[in-house]
């Protein structure tokens, strides 16, 4: 949860702004400890039950706990809806560049090994970042 949490304030540029974040362990996983650990960890409220309303939040899970964080106050849509449809179009036009150069025959042919993998790369990493951005896209959107 943490890394997911710390993965969230990267992708969307949150920084060290602090959190309100519901733990809803519905097994009791967590240990006594373990809430205050968490909200030093997050830097972030920690409230141990799940929202009453899931609207307006998003959702980490790690085995059969999850985590809600509030998007009030931390995630304008308005502004990061727009931000993100142009990232995942950006994103798409690359990969379509770096698959239309990989179905070259030329390019295959006449490019070393090593270029030719390196492109291969390149588009799988197109495709993983592609998925996160229409993944935020649809949590928030």
């Amino acid at each position: 949860l943490i890394t997911g949490l710390r993965r969230f304030r990267s992708e969307h540029n949150i920084g060290a702004r602090p959190l309100t974040v519901f733990i809803d362990d519905p097994i009791g996983a967590s240990a006594d400890w373990w809430e205050e650990q968490f909200a030093a960890l997050a830097q972030a409220a920690i409230t141990m039950s799940a929202p009453e309303d899931i609207t307006g939040h998003t959702r980490l899970t790690a085995g059969y706990v999850q985590a809600f964080i509030s998007l009030q106050g931390v995630i304008d849509p308005a502004e990061e809806c727009p931000r993100l449809a142009k990232a995942i179009a950006d994103m798409e036009d690359r990969l379509a560049a770096s698959v239309a150069k990989l179905a070259n025959s030329n390019f295959r042919d006449r490019a070393p090994k090593s270029v030719v993998e390196k492109e291969e790369a390149k588009a799988d990493q197109f495709r993983a970042s592609l998925e996160k951005l229409r993944t935020q896209y649809s949590d928030l959107c």
